[in-house]
């Protein structure tokens, strides 16, 4: 979900990595890899960069589970600045 956010601020491409629990996504902006989720993992990810569409990373995801990480990350920005 968190690919799918980074997406709708920033664009660039979605890229996925198939691994043992299923497939993860992360984001290609600019030609530079960004997985902000990355640490979620306990042994650091063998990168495949497979091209990976909206549609595949919105699996699972619903519209309200994305309104929440987008006003929590909103609600921090606005502290931050």
């Amino acid at each position: 979900m968190t690919s799918l956010l980074i997406h709708e601020l920033f664009g660039g491409d979605f890229l996925k990595t198939p691994l043992p629990a299923g497939d993860h996504f992360y984001n290609r902006i600019e030609g530079k890899r960004y997985d902000f989720t990355a640490s979620q993992f306990d042994e650091p990810i063998a990168y495949m960069d497979v091209p990976a569409s909206r549609a595949d990373a919105a699996l699972g995801a619903t519209n309200d589970e994305l309104a929440e990480l987008r006003a929590a990350f909103e609600e921090h920005r606005t502290k931050s600045a």
